[in-house]
């Protein structure tokens, strides 16, 4: 198939990790970059018709430094064509949402891929300020080992309390690691999580929990109803000598205040990953030693941007196969509710279809059908564990049984899809033989019927999911060992009751 009839995807930014799998959807799919180093050449490029056809954007969260936010004024001029755009990140706030939505643009990211790296990272800002280590590391490199005067001495974690606003998966996580180190947890939501969520966190307002912490966690996502979440009168209600630490967005508190409140030792130390305007950072913090700085490496290890990156090409994959699934069943529905509607269009007199028509028609639909379900099965969305069991005796290996092989988790869906599909065609065509004795019909009715025996069988005792076997306990691959010569595991039986 010539690359023109191919969905085109816009690659924006840099794969790093994922090669083999960005690799994979030029399979399917016409894989373009544009040329552009900065906005204004890429808004250039947008509108000379460059990237007209791609269906799908994927954009890294460093290519903001080529295009800039896709805001209005950029998401406006976008190809017609563009309906979805991947974000390799676990907020969205380099895309305005409302202008995609109204252009009927889809927006995916990757939420939940970041939750323990950002979670390690934020533990590790909490311990770093609480126990005011950023002093002793300075002193040491400039070969003053604690200093000429010594630092203060820091706080343990154990007995303090964490309060988390924002209590997401990132904020979850972390719940986990603090309780580790003995602290204890509260938090503030929009809304209050379920008791098994929580798992022990104490629920509290706003204003309680910026009052009774010791140590203050951001992990809220950055909009408009959040930026500056924290500013000078939220300082003002919090504990003298309290501890700060933000991984989430730089924005969501204002850092002209946070500097005020260290030079007041309203806060004692912070630890903060994100600022406001990156990578330009307050002065006031890069001048305060009682502040723990990281340049944004919450997610900064091989495992994480690895998984986010398969993540979001993912989506992609998704979103195609999607698509071809809802083209597929569109097509099958009319094919199977009315074929004289399909002969109605075909041909130039109205008439009802013949039978072999009718069967044609519906048979065509019961595949097209049973293509869109394979097409959704094989994306992974719903979990497919099982593959056909080795039998012992069988001097050919089973298909997929290599837990390694990418095409075991096919193997059972597969079969149990085209099972069903032979049931289907079984039964239409035994009752299509029944009322008019046609002869097709009997011989279709026999092999569909034949098949589906034997598939229905492989379903229920030939693969390592078997759901019949599961449900008694019996051990599937012993049961059938040596099919369909002999029941090895039944012959044992016998051979141990003759013995008695």
């Amino acid at each position: 198939m010539g690359a023109q009839h191919r969905p085109r995807v816009l690659l924006l930014g840099e794969i790093e990790h994922a090669h083999k799998q960005w690799d994979a959807l030029g399979d399917f799919a016409e894989l373009i970059e544009p040329e552009a180093k900065n906005r204004e050449d890429f808004i250039e490029e947008v509108l000379s018709g460059e990237f007209d056809g791609a269906v799908v954007a994927y954009r890294t969260f460093a290519s903001v430094d080529i295009t800039g936010r896709f805001d209005e004024e950029l998401i406006s001029i976008l190809p017609a064509s563009l309906k979805f755009i991947c974000h390799t990140g676990a907020g969205y706030d380099q895309v305005d949402i409302q202008p995609c939505t109204e252009r009927g643009i889809k927006v995916s990211n990757v939420p939940t891929a970041v939750d323990d790296a950002t979670a390690d990272c934020n533990m590790f800002l909490i311990l770093g300020a609480l126990r005011g280590f950023n002093i002793g590391l300075f002193n040491l490199r400039q070969g003053e080992w604690r200093g000429i005067t010594p630092p203060p001495c820091g706080h343990d974690p154990e007995g303090k309390i964490l309060g988390i606003l924002g209590m997401g998966g990132i904020g979850r996580n972390l719940k986990k690691k603090a309780e580790a180190f003995g602290m204890k947890i509260q938090y503030h939501n929009r809304r209050k999580l379920s008791d098994e969520q929580a798992n022990g966190a104490k629920y509290v307002s706003f204003d309680e929990l910026l009052a009774t912490s010791d140590v203050v966690s951001l992990n809220l996502p950055l909009n408009k109803h959040t930026r500056h979440i924290i500013s000078t009168a939220e300082f003002g209600r919090m504990k003298d000598g309290v501890v700060i630490v933000n991984t989430a967005r730089g924005a969501v508190m204002d850092e002209d205040a946070l500097v005020r409140a260290l030079d007041s030792g309203k806060v004692w130390s912070c630890g903060l990953d994100v600022y406001e305007e990156e990578p330009k950072i307050h002065p006031g913090l890069l001048s305060n030693p009682h502040v723990m700085l990281v340049p944004h490496m919450g997610t900064w290890t091989v495992e994480t941007q690895t998984a986010m990156e398969v993540w979001s090409i993912s989506n992609v994959f998704y979103y195609y196969l999607y698509g071809t699934a809802g083209w597929l069943a569109l097509q099958a529905a009319p094919l199977i509710a009315s074929p004289t509607l399909i002969v109605a269009l075909l041909s130039p007199e109205v008439r009802e279809p013949t039978l072999l028509e009718d069967y044609l028609a519906r048979s065509l639909g019961i595949a097209l059908a049973t293509l869109a379900v394979l097409a959704i099965l094989l994306t992974g969305t719903v979990p497919l564990t099982s593959s056909l069991s080795d039998s012992a005796n069988l001097s050919a290996p089973a298909a997929a049984t290599d837990p390694s092989d990418p095409k075991a988790p096919y193997a059972f869906p597969a079969l149990a899809i085209t099972t069903f599909y032979h049931c289907l065609v079984a039964f239409y065509s035994y009752t299509q033989w029944t009322m008019a004795g046609s002869l097709p019909f009997g011989i279709s009715a026999v092999v569909g019927g034949a098949l589906a025996a034997v598939g229905g069988w492989v379903v229920l005792f030939g693969t390592s999911g078997g759901r019949l076997l599961g449900r008694v306990g019996a051990d599937v691959d012993k049961r059938v060992s040596g099919w369909p010569f002999k029941n090895s595991e039944a012959d044992k039986k016998r051979r141990g009751k003759k013995g008695l």
